[in-house]
């Protein structure tokens, strides 16, 4: 990731880079809408103003200041881990969360590698219940040497024979990149 914060006081932009773990989507504008994982992305990289309580300490400026932040992919990793954040109490919740199997992320890449950068989905983490705090988990898992799916639920493992990966709620999205 690349984070740039610019004082909108003195115009200094500070880089932040770190590395790449997880990437989280808020669900905090779709209530009730339909949320696709690439609505994710679009959120993720928009501009944000960090104002009010939440002002930027610039080392300029020597004070807290208004700021403009923004996000970026600099280089994707191999395995992309997509949580899906739904706040305490699935108070943001969706109408609901769609995903595809595989997707293609090319377009938020910060730079032009020449190259595209797809993924295919190999697990799903799912829950069934009002809050984060109860309800249950199961995960959907691809095999890595057969490329079955198997369902994960307590202490019990079954094959998934179903073609749709989209039911219940997705907490978390694993994505595995696609060589070309």
């Amino acid at each position: 990731y690349e984070n740039f914060t610019k004082c909108c006081n003195c115009s200094r932009i500070l880089y932040n880079f770190q590395k790449f773990e997880f990437i989280s989507f808020g669900m905090y504008d779709y209530v009730g809408k339909i949320f696709n994982i690439y609505n994710g992305f679009e959120d993720n990289q928009k501009v944000q103003t960090l104002s009010g309580d939440n002002k930027f300490f610039c080392n300029n400026c020597k004070q807290l200041c208004e700021a403009k932040i923004c996000t970026k992919i600099l280089m994707p990793p191999n395995k992309l881990l997509i949580n899906i954040d739904f706040g305490k109490n699935k108070i943001y919740h969706p109408k609901k969360v769609t995903f595809d199997q595989e997707i293609d992320i090319t377009k938020y890449i910060s730079y032009d590698y020449g190259m595209q950068f797809k993924y295919r989905i190999i697990g799903v983490c799912l829950h069934y219940g009002l809050s984060g705090s109860s309800g249950h988990y199961v995960a959907l898992i691809k095999h890595k040497n057969n490329g079955k799916w198997y369902c994960f639920n307590d202490s019990f493992v079954s094959e998934y024979t179903k073609r749709n990966l989209n039911i219940g709620t997705p907490y978390l999205l694993l994505y595995e990149r696609i060589k070309s």
